[in-house]
């Protein structure tokens, strides 16, 4: 993996959210939509590094301090550093604002209790940003991979996105210093938190609108070439019944990334529940596109030799990460009726 990685950064695809100042590329939403949806047709945990990592140059861009962001955002852009963005744990997922992961003040600095888990590139991350909680309130900490006290256990064998180094991790007294605390401690999630994970959403919306695009293309090749009942499969009306539904679902992904692109280039006031729209449309439809695509391969579909059952795995998890598309339909709905959609 890390070769992999180091032809990714060499590529310039690490900084793609990363500003030129910093030694990233800057993209703008429409060139981060492109390259989300091409990597994840290449591989599902391709794209995911990449969204990641904006993730955490994200938060590090809105909290991190002038040290910090010369410090991390320029290795980040060449792989010289990997980060990654510690949020869930073993008894929470979406509930972010009950995290049990604790920080104390100790003397000059901080004291680090608590575990993380499902912790994307923690097998091999640097240095994580960790969501905890001080007393009433909530904020996030910068800490080191060599920390003491801080242990970190691989989480292999998953369901899809099977590249993406997950981790489970412990921290058991790690000391911090001061400058640790990225931004100040709030009474609910962090706002830089909710800027990373919206900047997550959208780079998973175009990586999913990526899958459904990858799936159609193997599919495509396939019902052209392959034959029953003496005829070639695109000539049975079933088939094309199922194609057709793959087709208009991936447009519908496309528009639905494509808008949220443009709202999010022109910081529209509805640009976060457009993402969440897209993220829920695009995530889903993958799983669909995906699912049809291993229908129309049969047994082929089933087999490593034909990427579609990865692309169908890897769909699943897709509708999971930076928020289920359960939580996603309670935040739209939400979002809308306070006016926020308006």
């Amino acid at each position: 993996m890390p070769d992999i990685i180091s032809c990714v950064a060499q590529a310039g695809y690490l900084g793609a959210s990363i500003p030129q100042k910093y030694g990233g590329r800057g993209y703008d939403s429409y060139q981060l939509c492109a390259l989300h949806e091409v990597m994840a047709g290449v591989h599902g945990s391709l794209e995911n590094l990449i969204t990641v990592t904006g993730m955490v140059s994200t938060l590090l861009q809105r909290v991190g301090s002038a040290a910090q962001k010369a410090h991390y955002l320029p290795k980040l852009a060449t792989g010289e550093l990997i980060g990654a963005i510690a949020l869930t744990e073993p008894n929470i997922g979406s509930d972010l604002v009950n995290v049990e992961t604790e920080l104390q003040q100790d003397g000059d600095g901080w004291r680090l209790n608590g575990k993380k888990k499902w912790i994307t590139l923690g097998q091999i991350a640097d240095f994580f940003i960790v969501l905890i909680h001080c007393g009433n309130q909530l904020a996030t900490v910068l800490i080191d991979r060599n920390t003491d006290g801080f242990t970190i256990t691989p989480l292999n064998d998953m369901l899809g996105l099977r590249g993406n180094m997950l981790a489970e991790l412990h921290f058991n007294d790690c000391r911090l210093k001061e400058d640790a605390l990225l931004g100040p401690l709030t009474p609910g999630v962090p706002l830089a938190v909710n800027f990373a994970l919206n900047e997550g959403r959208f780079t998973t919306a175009c990586g999913s609108l990526g899958l459904c695009q990858a799936a159609v293309d193997v599919a495509t090749r396939y019902i052209r070439q392959r034959k029953q009942f003496k005829r070639r499969l695109f000539s049975h009306g079933i088939v094309q019944h199922l194609f057709a539904t793959m087709l208009t679902q991936t447009r519908s992904a496309q528009l639905m990334c494509f808008s949220a692109a443009e709202y999010r280039e022109t910081l529209h006031p509805a640009m976060i529940n457009q993402i969440l729209m897209a993220k829920y449309v695009a995530s889903k439809a993958a799983v669909d596109v995906a699912g049809k695509a291993v229908q129309l391969l049969g047994a082929n579909g089933c087999h490593a030799d034909y990427a579609v059952e990865r692309y169908y795995r890897d769909a699943k998890i897709m509708e999971i990460i930076e928020g289920t598309s359960q939580i996603h339909e309670i935040q739209i709905a939400m979002n809308y009726m306070m006016g926020s959609e308006a």
